[in-house]
């Protein structure tokens, strides 16, 4: 059984917006929005390969991801 209050939730929230930065939020609506209108022929080709290890995701830049587990280590190693 998992417990959480409601202090662990807007600890979380605030946690993803500091490693978030300056986000473009009206950006990301409108691209989701885009791909939403999609037909989903289009979105099974460009999602095909998502299950395989070396599969590219569209719009997916690892350089970001990478830098944010760096920052997130960083945060635990000063917590602790």
């Amino acid at each position: 059984m998992l417990l959480y209050s409601a202090q662990d939730e807007e600890d979380t929230l605030e946690e993803q917006e500091k490693t978030e930065g300056t986000v473009d939020h009206k950006a990301e609506i409108a691209e989701l929005e885009a791909e939403g209108e999609l037909p989903i022929e289009e979105l099974m080709k460009r999602y095909s390969g998502a299950y395989e290890d070396e599969y590219d995701y569209p719009g997916f830049d690892e350089d970001d991801d990478e830098e944010e587990e760096e920052e997130s280590m960083d945060d635990t190693e000063t917590e602790g």
